[in-house]
C-alpha cells in the first residue's frame, strides 16, 4: 500500500539488427583506397579512416558510442603494456562530446 511496485526492466539487445560482414569491411577499405588514389582523401586521413574501420571490425566496438571517445593516450598506454589492452573509460563514454 505504501510501497511502490517494482518496475519491469526492459531487456537490452546485445546485437544490432545489421551484421557487418567481411565483404562490407573490404568494400569500405576499397572505397578509402580508391578515394585516396583519386586525391579526394589525403594519405594521412586514409590511414586514420582505415585504422578506425579495422579497429571497429576486429573489436566490435560501436563507432559513435565507443570508438569516437577513445584518445591517443589510451593507445599509447596500451602499447606500453606486456599484453596491450585499451582501457575504455565508462565515465568518459557517458558524457556528451
Amino acid at each position: 500500500m505504501f510501497l511502490e511496485k517494482p518496475k519491469v526492466l526492459k531487456a537490452r539487445k546485445r546485437m544490432t539488427s545489421r551484421i557487418v560482414t567481411q565483404d562490407d569491411i573490404e568494400t569500405v577499405l576499397a572505397e578509402i583506397k580508391e578515394n585516396t588514389l583519386r586525391g579526394s582523401i589525403d594519405k594521412a586521413h586514409a590511414r586514420q579512416f582505415s585504422a578506425i574501420v579495422l579497429f571497429g571490425a576486429y573489436t566490435g566496438q560501436r563507432p559513435y558510442s565507443t570508438i569516437a571517445q577513445l584518445r591517443v593516450e589510451q593507445f599509447r598506454e596500451a602499447l606500453q603494456l606486456e599484453k596491450p589492452v585499451v582501457q575504455v573509460e565508462a565515465a568518459r563514454l557517458c558524457r556528451n562530446p
